[in-house]
């Protein structure tokens, strides 16, 4: 998000150390303590530094081991389940839970390299020159295409993440039929905020429960406890709509949230096939006109304002007109006795960051009852 920058403090040090991120196309600019974050205003100055840059690093020192890496801010929890930094900080975990063996192993194959090379030399002043090349050139791309993937394979079988020591609530965000954007950089500042839902996202850990976003609605199934689904475009086939029924009747949940600006709705095609619709309704609000201060207000007309709500299912939420913002049905397996949930919200735009500020936001009194109903949702509904 806002790193720093790496650099080895000796040719000997920049040789042992092991890169772990180096970013590519990014800017470095000195800081300032002139600003209370200590970042400078971002302008192209002749003291930045471009291209590719040390972000994170690590090194062996006798049996122990060191990583170094510049961006704290990545650990905080508005973006601790974001952008794989769950995979790196345990990565890291288990990379650093280990003592160092076969520490000269490195200097002996070096050792061998060399060796190696003087024997090329060798080799190119008494035979020629041409076939010696090549035959170096196919020995390293053999050794090559060998070596990569048996490094890659022993790094996964030698360190492979942790599993977790106790259960908790996976709640995955779902983005192949979901239309909205879900960032929670604190630097990102987008024109459209009712798209972007990353505080509703960072707010799913304030009741235990653990975010992730998933690609592919298959995905979801598979690594989920709830399912949230936010404005979707896409169709449902067949085939998905099986892999939720089923996913249903193992005791799954899915939040499924739409809105009335989602003029591209595909939700009935999946809901409507467990008993729940979302319906258009109108509201005639009738308007007035004010001649004056002093002056009586005068009838105009009416206008039209559309609205969603939902039907069938087993009410949660209404208003004061008993129009049904929340509803639910339950999928019950006499076998297990587990309990899958199928839970409809509408409108979905009051979840937004238009509504619900963002992650550094200090929340007002609607605001507070907007995280409540959020709270309501997953914790009194979904998890229970």
């Amino acid at each position: 998000m806002t790193s720093c920058t790496l650099e080895p403090t000796s040719f000997l040090a920049s040789a042992r150390i092991e890169n772990i991120i180096i970013g590519n196309r990014v800017i470095s600019e000195p800081g300032t303590y002139a600003t209370e974050n200590f970042f400078r205003e971002s302008i192209a100055s002749p003291d930045s530094e471009y291209g590719y840059l040390l972000q994170a690093a690590a090194i062996k020192y006798g049996q122990g081991r060191v990583v170094a890496f510049t961006d704290s801010t990545v650990f905080s929890s508005f973006s601790m389940f974001t952008d794989g930094y769950p995979s790196f900080t345990l990565g890291v975990m288990e990379y650093l839970n280990r003592a160092n063996c076969y520490a000269y192993l490195n200097m002996v194959l070096l050792g061998i390299c060399i060796a190696l090379l003087v024997v090329l030399l060798i080799l190119l002043r008494s035979i020629k020159k041409i076939k010696t090349l090549w035959m170096l050139l196919f020995a390293g791309l053999l050794a090559f295409s060998t070596v990569t993937p048996l490094c890659s394979y022993m790094t996964n079988v030698s360190y492979p993440l942790p599993p977790a020591q106790t259960d908790y609530t996976q709640v995955c965000f779902e983005q192949q039929h979901s239309s909205v954007n879900i960032s929670v950089k604190p630097t990102a500042s987008f024109g459209n905020n009712k798209n972007n839902f990353g505080t509703f996202f960072v707010w799913t850990q304030r009741i235990g429960c653990v975010p992730s976003l998933e690609k592919t609605l298959k995905d979801a199934v598979g690594h989920s406890d709830i399912i949230v689904i936010v404005n979707p475009v896409q169709p449902f086939t067949e085939t998905e709509i099986h892999l939720l029924t089923t996913y249903f009747e193992k005791g799954g949940r899915v939040l499924l949230m739409d809105s009335i600006t989602n003029t591209k709705s595909t939700a009935n095609e999946l809901i409507g096939n467990f008993g729940i619709w979302i319906t258009t309704n109108i509201d005639d609000q009738y308007l007035y006109f004010n001649r004056s201060e002093n002056s009586s207000q005068m009838s105009v007309g009416n206008m039209t304002i559309p609205y969603i709500t939902i039907t069938g299912g087993n009410q949660i939420l209404t208003n004061n007109k008993n129009e049904i913002y929340a509803s639910m049905t339950e999928f019950m397996n006499k076998t297990t006795g587990d309990v899958g949930k199928l839970v409809v919200v509408v409108d979905s735009y009051a979840f937004s960051d238009a509504v619900m500020g963002g992650t550094f936001t200090e929340p007002t009194e609607q605001q507070h009852q907007i995280f409540t109903t959020e709270f309501f949702l997953f914790n009194e509904v979904l998890s229970t």
